[in-house]
């Protein structure tokens, strides 16, 4: 999947931004508030495999909530089942070799599809596919967004480490329906572990459950066979959030922040191989120059069919802007709520140095 075009209204501190995106790997630079994050957080929301995300007033530009939050993003380098008619072929524009938009695609455009994700003022919220043929759009699943395999790489990067949804290690581990399995086993084993402990390891929840036991004969209430401390499996079932990666003994999330931030990359860029979506803010964000400029450099290098991995990220970092050609470079400004993506010349590269 590859971000084609961007197109935002009303969101946060943008009230207007069309962006046609070009290059695998996109850094934004700019000062502070020039809404380089709110444009990764627009894409992220709008490819978001959560199926209901909370907004409020804040989110729409200027809290005036009289018109709909508008992002949408037109993704090419499509999984192929999305091409098919039964799923969103119908649905499906042209974005031509000089980078321009098509409803009606042209022999030699590439077949691309516009997600929007549309807020109204009630704070409702739909995803579909649209085009100018038909604007009301097909709605597209959570699951169908989750395979577009768009990952955020921020402040919220331990989620990645868990088994949780849209995470990367779900999307490592492949089949849904396998994983659920091995969970429901976790389940049964800890409730068979708890049967296990002796019983003066848990005299308090022995002495209280008798004790309930003793104020249910008042009321004529009596046990089918005994009262006694269990685990409710639905109450506490080993859920996909529960289950984490661990460097031996020790949860992942308790590693370095610049230590998860790079294993957090590795295995998005693992998993997505050509076909997915990093996005990272901040890329310098806890780490050491010369990590960052390692990172750079695994990030920019391309793989067995020399196809570079698809990055967006923002920085204020010099070591970052030392280490990426100008090419990879736009410059975000914003007035009065235009924001503007604009590409830096490679003439200027020796200057950026």
């Amino acid at each position: 999947m590859r971000i084609r075009h961007l197109e935002i209204k009303r969101f946060r501190g943008i009230k207007e931004l069309k962006w046609c995106v070009d290059g695998d790997i996109v850094c934004l630079i700019g000062p502070g508030d020039s809404t380089k994050t709110t444009i990764l957080d627009a894409i992220e929301l709008a490819l978001s495999p959560r199926w209901n995300i909370p907004f409020d007033d804040t989110d729409f530009y200027d809290a005036d909530t009289s018109e709909p939050i508008i992002i949408r993003v037109t993704v090419g380098d499509l999984p192929e089942e999305f091409k098919s008619d039964a799923k969103y072929g119908l649905e499906a524009r042209g974005w031509s070799p000089s980078g321009e938009l098509h409803d009606e695609p042209k022999h030699e455009d590439e077949m691309v599809l516009t997600i929007q994700l549309r807020v109204e003022g009630s704070l409702e919220q739909s995803w579909a596919v649209v085009n100018g043929r038909n604007p009301e759009g097909k709605h597209i699943t959570a699951k169908d967004r989750e395979k577009l395999g768009c990952a955020r790489l921020g402040d919220y990067l331990d989620r990645h480490f868990s088994w949780s949804r849209g995470s990367i290690l779900s999307r490592l581990t492949g089949e849904a329906d396998s994983l659920s399995g091995i969970l429901a086993e976790a389940s049964r084993a800890a409730r068979n572990a708890l049967s296990e402990v002796p019983p003066e390891k848990l005299t308090s929840l022995r002495q209280a459950a008798i004790q309930a036991k003793e104020s249910g004969k008042v009321v004529g209430v009596a046990p089918t066979s005994e009262y006694k401390p269990h685990l409710d499996v639905q109450a506490v079932s080993v859920g996909v959030g529960a289950l984490s990666l661990h460097d031996g003994e020790v949860p992942l999330r308790r590693a370095g922040l610049g230590t998860r931030r790079l294993l957090a990359v590795a295995m998005q860029r693992g998993v997505a191989k050509a076909s997915g979506l990093t996005l990272i803010d901040e890329i310098e964000h806890g780490l050491e120059p010369h990590r960052i400029r390692r990172l750079i450099r695994v990030l920019s290098a391309k793989d067995e069919e020399n196809t570079c991995p698809n990055v967006m990220m923002t920085t204020h970092s010099p070591i970052v802007l030392a280490e990426l050609d100008a090419q990879k470079l736009r410059v975000v400004r914003h007035n009065q709520g235009k924001t503007k993506v604009l590409p830096v010349p490679q003439e200027l590269q020796s200057i950026i140095r």
